[in-house]
């Protein structure tokens, strides 16, 4: 299950950071990416249907990198297992048929609406780690005197 989240102010955060040296560029996005997204993760779980509660444990995040992209996965963790009323369940395999419904079950959304509840959260939220990967980055270089 896959969803894009365009953010009112993104393309100005983004020429913003475009605007870094590279390697602040990359921790810069990284952190706010980190941030941004456990919003939308916490948010969720929230959301979650609690029949057995693994759904719930087992979203998590992770911020990926490929070369001039980064980006973050939020959604239930492949290889989170957990027991309930006998058997092993494995949240991943069934997250996107509650999310969506079946033929035979009613959808129970839990992701889609915490992308949309959250949306000026996560911008601020990307904003100070970007704010803050900057100050970082500025400290660093003053203490080894290259500013």
């Amino acid at each position: 299950m896959r969803a894009s989240v365009n953010v009112v102010g993104a393309k100005e955060l983004r020429n913003a950071i475009e605007k870094l040296p590279q390697e602040i560029q990359k921790r810069a996005l990284k952190s706010a990416l980190t941030l941004g997204a456990r919003v939308i993760a916490k948010n969720a779980r929230k959301r979650a249907r609690k029949e057995s509660g693994a759904l719930k444990k087992s979203i998590g995040l992770v911020v990926r990198s490929k070369p001039n992209d980064q980006y973050a996965v939020i959604g239930a963790r492949s290889g989170f297992t957990t027991e309930y009323k006998g058997k092993m369940r494995n949240p991943a395999k069934y997250a996107h048929l509650v999310e969506f419904g079946t033929s035979t079950a009613p959808a129970n959304p839990f992701l889609r609406p915490a992308v949309e509840e959250s949306r000026q959260e996560v911008f601020n939220k990307m904003s100070q780690g970007i704010e803050k990967a900057v100050d970082r980055a500025v400290k660093k270089f003053r203490t080894k005197g290259k500013f």
